[in-house]
């Protein structure tokens, strides 16, 4: 949520392209480091899917700011040293789940979209404070959405013998 939509519902006042309902997309929010909401980003019972970490994230920053001395300029970001700064929001956040997807798709590239969505969902950990904020209650939690995809197989129920099953990386069960 940037600005001027900070710390709206966003199920009460859209804000695009976070509030678009596509069956391929996550809409996230972030968390302080005590997995409290950000308030200065949106949120959504039905909007949000999860929280992910996204205050005091270090992360590279443009040097020639930090030169000219326009690096404080940006109150999203805290200069910490040359070419580095402490970031926060949204913008921040749903990098993390960007990165467990990918980190899921390493271990299990058969995943579907539909599917890494539902397992990082159903994989974050429950935290009571956002229950009121999205539609999980979940912050991400990237050892479990890893986990998760990598036991994760396909229904094999329409299979009609063992020869059929493929065992994920290669080769089938017989």
């Amino acid at each position: 949520g940037n600005t001027p939509y900070i710390d709206y519902d966003i199920d009460a006042i859209p804000f695009y392209p976070a509030s678009y309902n596509l069956p391929n997309m996550i809409t996230v929010s972030s968390t302080l480091q005590d997995d409290t909401r950000d308030l200065g980003t949106n949120y959504g019972k039905n909007t949000v899917h999860i929280y992910a970490p996204g205050v005091d994230i270090l992360c590279p920053f443009p040097t020639k700011k930090c030169d000219d001395d326009t690096c404080d300029t940006d109150p999203s970001a805290k200069h910490i040293t040359r070419g580095y700064h402490l970031i926060e929001g949204t913008s921040i956040a749903a990098p993390f789940v960007t990165g467990v997807a990918a980190l899921m798709l390493s271990v299990n590239p058969t995943l579907t979209t539909s599917q890494l969505k539902s397992l990082i969902l159903e994989s974050g950990d429950s935290i009571p404070a956002l229950s009121n904020y999205c539609s999980t209650g979940k912050r991400l939690n990237a050892y479990n959405a890893v986990k998760a995809a990598a036991v994760y197989f396909e229904d094999f129920s329409s299979y009609s013998s063992l020869n059929d099953w493929k065992v994920f990386g290669g080769g089938n069960l017989s």
